[in-house]
């Protein structure tokens, strides 16, 4: 059986985008990034059996909300999870507040890795993932 508590015993889904019926399997980092883009698109309260689970980040498009503001929710929803141990979030607002760019660089048990993601009203897209 895997140790779940370590990095490369974690298993998952390719699901950033959406829930289809052949996402790929994903481990280790990969699947780790996974998670943490679907907490910053959920909507917290979405399920009833995990209240605070989720900050769904597309609410701040087209806001009046700083980028420093949205990287901070951002950090404490990736703290929520049991194998970051730090994260530090760059938001960056494009095209003219319809996209968010955010660059995620986090701490595991196995060390830091960053990874970007880019939140539009529609899909989100997980750009490049290495480690640091």
């Amino acid at each position: 059986m895997a140790d779940l508590t370590k990095i490369d015993g974690t298993v998952g889904l390719f699901c950033v985008s959406d829930f289809k019926p052949d996402m790929p399997r994903v481990s280790g980092r990969q699947a780790l990034a996974c998670r943490l883009s679907v907490r910053l698109q959920t909507v917290r309260g979405r399920f009833p059996w995990w209240p605070t689970f989720g900050t769904d980040l597309r609410q701040f498009l087209l806001s009046k909300t700083s980028a420093s503001v949205v990287a901070s929710a951002a950090e404490s929803e990736c703290l929520k999870d049991e194998q970051v141990e730090n994260v530090e979030v760059k938001a960056e607002f494009l095209n003219n507040g319809r996209a968010l760019h955010l660059t995620l660089n986090v701490t595991d048990a196995a060390g830091p890795f960053v990874f970007t993601l880019t939140i539009d009203e529609a899909i989100a897209k997980l750009s490049s993932l290495q480690a640091a």
